[in-house]
């Protein structure tokens, strides 16, 4: 336990696994209180990827400093996890685990996914998006690469870049 900072930002984490049937969205949901749990009027759906019947489970995270600002006594904040059965619930399964709330860094920026072009055969003109293959020279293309990076720290950040770094040898080495 310890006392929360206002101006700070926090993060609630845990692990979850779970199966919903029957609903369009998921019925599980973390719900703050800044009143000592008379009332739960912020929420954060806690399984927004999942899929209706099939099972998913990892580590979810919720950056909660927007629902925290403006509230001056933290030492009345809660949380819970509440599964909505009115939300279309039925018979699967909501497991919950290594559950945590920290205090994010000032600086903090997330990788949250990485990808690159993909290759598909039928309406492909060239091979510029075939993951690995053998090349002469000559015809190396870029490679078009992405990231998206969340701003996950509790100061805003204006002077971000991004760069991909690689080398010959380092693909050569992957090779063997």
């Amino acid at each position: 336990m310890f006392a929360l900072e206002t101006n700070t930002a926090y993060e609630i984490y845990f692990h979850q696994a779970l199966r919903y049937c029957c609903g369009y969205s998921s019925p599980f949901f973390v719900e703050l209180s800044m009143d000592d749990g008379i009332s739960w009027t912020i929420s954060f759906e806690a399984a927004s990827d999942a899929t209706r019947n099939v099972g998913s489970d990892g580590l979810t995270t919720f950056n909660i400093t927007a629902a925290l600002e403006g509230t001056m006594d933290l030492s009345q904040m809660k949380f819970r996890f509440h599964q909505r059965a009115e939300e279309g619930s039925s018979h699967y399964y909501w497991q919950v685990d290594d559950v945590g709330l920290r205090r994010l860094e000032g600086h903090d920026m997330r990788l949250v996914s990485t990808g690159s072009s993909t290759y598909d055969a039928t309406s492909a003109s060239s091979y510029d998006s075939l993951f690995y293959s053998v090349y002469p020279l000559a015809q190396l293309r870029n490679l078009p690469l992405n990231m998206t990076v969340l701003n996950n720290g509790e100061f805003v950040e204006t002077e971000c870049s991004r760069q991909f770094f690689g080398n010959r040898s380092q693909w050569l080495s992957r090779r063997q």
